[in-house]
């Protein structure tokens, strides 16, 4: 694994004030293009700047093989070493961290099932990196975690009692009007996504994210309504 000494400027939201003011910093090069997945030793073209106090950076790599770009990011580990009066601090490789909240789902959903929001997050990065072929199944898993969380917390149902049922079966003891063809359609179409085959080919993932929709707001109104008739069998 290659080594560099690069210099990273001082900035202020984000912008370079002083060309003069920089931080030295040696760090290890990957060994392999994340694009073409070839060994090689990338061509360093530049980096962000340091912001005060932050303990990140990122900088943007050329491969020698595909001669792509990409990014790699790094943050310092504390080590330092000083020579001539220069003192030149140590950084090491990270992965880039996808930074979510809870703001697109409400607070029944996310207190329900923090499971199934941590799904939903995942599947939102592989929609962004094209992963198409992820989705279907993962929009499965994410909708049958909710479901099991629900039906453990709200109903009290056992681990024991929800192994022995089918995700169809799980989704109908919710007892929402809908449950009859809303879980033969979520269980086909995330069925077609673990298959080498396609039984639904008119189902898209377009239509497995809007039933899935349909039913986690079905799912926030019987948390809302559970919440409301507790409060109401306490205080009458």
């Amino acid at each position: 694994m290659s080594e560099l000494t690069i210099k990273l400027p001082s900035t202020v939201n984000h912008s370079v004030t002083d060309i003069y003011n920089y931080t030295n910093v040696k760090i290890s090069l990957p060994d392999r293009c994340p694009l073409c997945d070839e060994m090689q030793t990338p061509i360093f073209i530049t980096s962000s700047g340091l912001e005060d106090g932050d303990y990140k950076f990122s900088i943007i790599l050329e491969c020698n093989k595909c001669r792509q770009h990409f990014l790699q990011h790094y943050k310092f580990n504390g080590a330092s070493f000083s020579r001539m009066g220069i003192k030149t601090r140590y950084a090491d490789q990270i992965n880039f961290e996808y930074q979510f909240n809870n703001s697109g789902f409400n607070d029944e959903i996310a207190s329900c099932s923090q499971k199934f929001v941590n799904i939903k997050h995942q599947l939102d990065i592989a929609e962004k990196m094209n992963l198409d072929e992820l989705l279907k199944f993962g929009y499965r898993k994410a909708i049958e975690q909710l479901v099991w969380d629900y039906l453990k917390t709200y109903q009290e149902k056992s681990e024991k009692n929800l192994q022995s049922k089918s995700l169809p079966e799980r989704i109908k003891l919710l007892n929402i009007p809908e449950n009859n063809w809303i879980s033969d359609l979520i269980a086909w179409v995330g069925n077609d996504g673990a298959h080498p085959y396609q039984r639904n080919q008119e189902l898209t993932i377009i239509d497995m994210k809007n039933l899935s929709n349909l039913l986690v707001s079905q799912i926030q109104n019987l948390i809302q309504q559970h919440k409301y008739m507790e409060y109401h069998s306490k205080n009458k």
